[in-house]
């Protein structure tokens, strides 16, 4: 069983005093039995990740808590992952481009993940397949793990085009990636679905993300079958995250309005580790 993630991406929100006082209440949560075994992810706004990373090393948390510390000798602790993603990345590493930001700026402020290709990037700033393989490849290079977004908009899913659409997002997303994709998180989230309340079901999710794994093996990427998670996102909230993540290809969650709450947040993330992590 792929270890689930939970990925809070707060859009153009929140500034820096107000993302420090949601991690202090996100703090409160973290003892919770359920989310020992899940990996939890916060992507604030660019100007927030520097004092986010700093926080979270100062924090009185069990250092397993802090991504990448070990604990004290003999201290068997959780296994909560807290750590930071980036909402984007430019796939040069320095260069003439005003306003970009650059993989290893992001390592700098302890970024372990970056979101790649949502399709607000797609549809507001013109993003493609092209442009953002470039990004994955210029992300996994630096050692951040790119969280690839993939989805059909309303009209291609009437047509009947949704595998179509999704597989070749997947395919030419991934095609600069020549080694293990174990590396690598796959988003599945419908275009029509982001910030409208609707939702699909949760069977037909489940069948597209097996369709995304069977596609990479199809590609001769079993390395990835096993390993590489892929998680969904589209008006996810505390009422149908449960359905989801019963689904034995729905590795995890990715939120984004519901998450700018932390005490939502925290419950989305309660309810759906439950389905998923088996507890004593």
């Amino acid at each position: 069983m792929a270890r689930p993630c939970f990925v809070a991406n707060w859009k153009m929100n929140k500034t820096v005093v107000e993302s420090l006082s949601y991690l202090t209440l996100l703090q409160k949560h973290l003892t919770d039995r359920a989310l020992q075994n899940c990996d939890l992810i916060i992507a604030p706004p660019y100007t927030a990740l520097f004092s986010m990373g700093k926080r979270i090393k100062e924090l009185s948390l069990p250092t397993s808590w802090v991504a990448g510390v070990s604990p004290p000798a003999g201290v068997v602790p959780p296994s909560l992952r807290l750590s930071l993603a980036a909402q984007n990345i430019y796939s040069e590493a320095d260069g003439p481009y005003t306003g970009e930001i650059s993989a290893k700026m992001l390592c700098e402020t302890g970024c372990q993940y970056v979101i790649i290709g949502h399709s607000e990037r797609r549809n507001y700033f013109s993003e493609n397949n092209n442009t953002i393989a470039a990004k994955v490849l210029a992300s996994l290079g630096a050692g951040l793990t790119p969280i690839l977004c993939v989805g059909e908009r309303a009209k291609e899913r009437k047509e009947g085009r949704t595998l179509e659409v999704v597989k070749r997002q997947v395919k030419e997303g991934l095609s600069r990636v020549d080694g293990d994709l174990s590396q690598c998180i796959v988003a599945y989230e419908p275009v029509w679905a982001i910030g409208t309340g609707n939702t699909p079901a949760s069977s037909e999710v489940g069948q597209v993300h097996q369709a995304i794994a069977q596609s990479l093996k199809e590609k001769g990427r079993d390395d990835a079958c096993g390993t590489l998670r892929i998680i969904y996102g589209g008006s996810v909230n505390e009422e149908n995250v449960a359905a989801f993540m019963k689904e034995p290809h729905i590795d995890g969650i990715l939120i984004g309005g519901a998450s700018l709450s932390a005490e939502t947040f925290v419950n989305i993330v309660q309810v759906g580790a439950r389905c998923n992590v088996p507890l004593p």
